[in-house]
């Protein structure tokens, strides 16, 4: 019973480390698509900019040249962590089928021994029974 309570105790830590490691992965993916938001926003601004402006169009080529570098890079960032995020959650749901697993085995030990507990009872119950029973017909 031991083991078992150690194991259920161990994947519950495991699973609680897994779930707050996939928490920070998505507050990853958040940061990165507000900053890609971010992006979008900034060309949109210049892009109006450079239509009011000769000086300020001749230099939006070099801008959006900039911008689509730092958005492939944060594309590239963004798939990196959607795939651990992938595989984060494909960790969790292993880990959780193996608390399961060690839950469900600790809770039938328990039950045995609750029954094992409870018919040892009985037995203890009928015997006193038995022997009150014998010693009133001994008296009469």
């Amino acid at each position: 019973m031991e083991g078992i309570a150690t194991l259920v105790r161990i994947y519950r830590t495991r699973l609680n480390d897994a779930r707050r490691a996939l928490a920070d992965l998505n507050r990853e993916r958040d940061i990165i698509l507000g900053e890609s938001a971010r992006l979008v926003g900034q060309v949109a601004a210049e892009k109006l900019i450079a239509a009011t402006s000769w000086e300020a169009n001749t230099a939006f080529a070099n801008f959006l040249n900039v911008m689509t570098t730092r958005r492939a890079a944060m594309n590239f960032q963004l798939n990196d962590v959607e795939g651990r995020l992938g595989e984060a959650n494909d960790y969790i749901a292993t880990l959780f089928r193996e608390l399961k697993k060690y839950e469900l085995t600790q809770a039938q030990r328990e039950l045995e021994k609750t029954r094992e507990a409870d018919r040892r009872e009985q037995i203890e119950l009928d015997e006193l029974g038995l022997d009150m029973y014998r010693r009133r017909e001994a008296a009469r």
